[in-house]
């Protein structure tokens, strides 16, 4: 099967690096840009570089281009009736009902696809079941996909689409002080990233995070001092409604 993606920018390059990370042929991903330094980077892997009407033909298509691009890449595409998947945020499925014939997704990943590790949010729009079952085997790959309705896709983009970023951020905040407090910094990173990973790993096998909370504060102890420090974390949750409120804008 042949896979094209439209945009080689960062979810794009994303998306690339994790098909070749799960055993996807370099000769069967076909990448399209204006940007003649980004396809070079495209080439020095060894995938297929190809204007957009040498990509469309592919079987599957990701089209990973700004929102705002979006309307200028459907310009001039007909006859097009192969699978599309989105990753724009923010704009509609209605947008591409214009392609007649054409198996229609929306997607939200995150730039963890580029490790396997990505979260993603697939909303189907009009597909067979064949089609479906192609594009979440396809994403499966690249880490771990749910399905949700269209109108959640803008939390999703705030949560796990911006999520990366603002875990990040938590973590470096968490190294500096540790490294004030005395820590290398390779330490530091190592032990943050790997508590990270395990929170994550424990939550992803059923567990509540207030759960996890609970069973490490103890009355009186050293985490239960931190945890009345930290509150409500009123910063995160305003970050993912910011992201949310943009994601919104770009949705018009």
């Amino acid at each position: 099967m042949k896979i094209g993606i439209i945009g080689a920018g960062r979810m794009g390059s994303a998306l690339v690096e994790g098909l070749l990370r799960a055993g996807i042929r370099a000769r069967d991903i076909w990448v399209s840009d204006k940007d003649e330094g980004k396809l070079e980077r495209m080439r020095s892997l060894g995938v297929r570089v190809a204007p957009k009407e040498g990509v469309l033909a592919c079987e599957v298509v990701f089209l990973a281009v700004k929102p705002k691009e979006v309307r200028e890449v459907l310009e001039g595409i007909s006859g097009f009736r192969n699978i599309l998947v989105s990753v724009a945020a923010g704009v509609p499925l209605k947008e591409f009902e214009r392609l007649e014939g054409a198996k229609l997704f929306r997607v939200m990943p995150n730039i963890l696809c580029r490790r396997r590790e990505g979260a993603m949010a697939l909303c189907p729009g009009r597909a067979d079941a064949r089609s479906v079952k192609v594009v979440r085997e396809l994403l499966s790959q690249l880490g771990r996909v749910v399905e949700v309705e269209e109108g959640q896709l803008d939390a999703v983009t705030a949560l796990s689409g911006s999520g990366p970023a603002f875990f990040a951020r938590l973590l470096e905040a968490a190294v500096e002080e540790a490294v004030r407090l005395g820590l290398p910094k390779e330490r530091a990173l190592e032990l943050a990233a790997q508590t990270m990973r395990g929170v994550g790993g424990e939550v992803l096998e059923g567990r509540d995070p207030e759960d996890i909370v609970e069973s490490v504060a103890s009355p009186g102890g050293t985490t239960e001092a931190g945890l009345r420090e930290l509150g409500e974390v009123k910063p995160l949750r305003k970050a993912i409604r910011k992201a949310w409120e943009r994601a919104r804008e770009l949705a018009g």
